[in-house]
């Protein structure tokens, strides 16, 4: 299936970011096209773990700032759907 996600990365309050990150208030918005598959992912994605399966990004994600348009490489990685740790399912 395709979506279109977008990764909105800035400073958010109540986390324990340091003062100075992202005090500006500016933020970094990268919407990008992918594909979620049900085939398993070739390589294994330390952060969803064993068991993910593929998801693929369609193009490269792009940003403007003061230097112009830049481009930002996506590589394909893995998702999966799990209970949190100790919960179980109804």
């Amino acid at each position: 299936a395709k979506w279109r996600f977008v990764l909105d990365v800035g400073r958010e309050s109540g986390t324990e970011m340091p003062a100075t990150w992202g005090s500006s208030g500016g933020r970094l918005v990268l919407p990008m096209d992918v594909v979620v598959e049900s085939d398993s992912c070739s390589s294994r994605d330390e952060l969803v773990g064993s068991g993910a399966l593929k998801i693929r990004p369609l193009e490269t994600a792009t940003f403007i700032n003061d230097k112009g348009e830049q481009e930002v490489s996506i590589k394909e990685g893995g998702w999966k759907i799990a209970l949190p740790p100790g919960k179980k399912g109804h």
